[in-house]
């Protein structure tokens, strides 16, 4: 029960966030970024969801972190540019779609079982 209203908490701050992006210079990237997490929760909340899909998110998530973090400014929090919250972004997209992959793997052992 906790897991699932931590999705819908998740689900609503992707799709808030997607929303958000409609003034952002490059908007089509981060819409995407977001909306993906959305659909990868919305999925997991309506059926039992494929671990491929978070899995690939959180592959494509952490690339995009790394590629972005380099664009960091030294001696700089994360949120104190536009490179680091975008990565920062990422990583938390990132890491919701590992517990989204971690907890399919853990339904489908135990249906197995």
């Amino acid at each position: 029960m906790v897991f699932r209203i931590a999705n819908l908490v998740m689900l609503a701050g992707f799709v808030l966030a997607a929303g958000l992006q409609y003034n952002d210079p490059d908007p089509q990237i981060w819409i995407a970024v977001y909306a993906g997490a959305a659909l990868a929760c919305w999925f997991c909340h309506s059926r039992p969801l494929h671990w491929i899909l978070p899995g690939f998110l959180a592959v494509c998530f952490s690339v995009m972190a790394a590629f972005f973090s380099r664009d960091i400014p030294p001696n700089q929090s994360l949120l104190a540019s536009e490179p680091g919250r975008e990565t920062l972004g990422l990583l938390v997209s990132a890491l919701w779609m590992l517990v989204l992959l971690w907890r399919g793997w853990n339904e489908r052992r135990s249906k197995g079982s």
